[in-house]
């Protein structure tokens, strides 16, 4: 009697693992997407947290925000990042790290400047806010920005430590003029920003080069 059982051919086998090769990139291209959208959600939520917190703290001191900056060993200065935990704002340190950035520094760094979002303490006309008492806490009066939605508070964040081994910088003194701060487009080329109104904006380059000098927009980490 005949064996009836066929054999697949060359090309046939071929054929079946080119197709399956397709379909698993495929999967793995939509699984990537998914993640990366899942990332941003939780990035947007954090941002929005962290910004009603800056404010609510900011409320209980007459509408001032104030910041450590590193160096300042005065009494009772702090983080922006360390005083809203510390105060009850935030109840996670993780709330104000980026989770499409978890890579840049470990979650349990006890450093608060290795967070992934920066407070931009800049004055409405761009200049550099004023120490407080001349020491390195800085001030921000919030209540003296004139279009709070033209405005940004919050934003994604990195320094030339990522770029530049050794080197070390405060995320959260976004834009004063130091040259080894800057922010991230992490989020398929665009940054998350959290504007003083509330409202949340993804910027694509050019748009953050309205707020940023182009020299600190630095590309996503991976």
């Amino acid at each position: 009697m005949r064996n009836t059982q066929r054999a697949f051919t060359l090309i046939e086998l071929l054929v079946t693992i080119t197709v399956t090769g397709l379909l698993a990139a495929l999967l793995l291209s939509a699984t990537q997407k998914m993640r990366m959208a899942g990332q941003n959600a939780q990035c947007v939520n954090n941002l929005r947290g962290a910004a009603a917190a800056v404010q609510m703290l900011a409320s209980e001191n007459n509408n001032v925000f104030r910041s450590w900056a590193r160096g300042n060993n005065a009494t009772g200065s702090k983080i922006w990042g360390q005083q809203l935990l510390d105060d009850g704002f935030i109840s996670q340190k993780k709330q104000l790290r980026c989770p499409s950035a978890a890579d840049l520094y470990p979650l349990d760094n006890g450093a608060w400047y290795h967070n992934t979002y920066g407070f931009n303490m800049v004055k409405p006309d761009g200049t550099p806010t004023d120490p407080a008492g001349g020491g390195q806490t800085y001030e921000l009066k919030l209540a003296a920005v004139p279009i709070p939605a033209s405005r940004i508070m919050l934003v994604d964040t990195a320094t030339l430590a990522f770029i530049k081994p050794g080197v070390r910088s405060e995320t959260f003194r976004v834009n004063i003029n130091k040259s080894t701060d800057g922010v991230q487009l992490r989020h398929n080329n665009r940054l998350n920003a959290a504007f003083m109104d509330g409202h949340i904006e993804a910027l694509n380059k050019e748009r953050a080069k309205e707020f940023f000098k182009e020299s600190i927009i630095y590309e996503a980490n991976h």
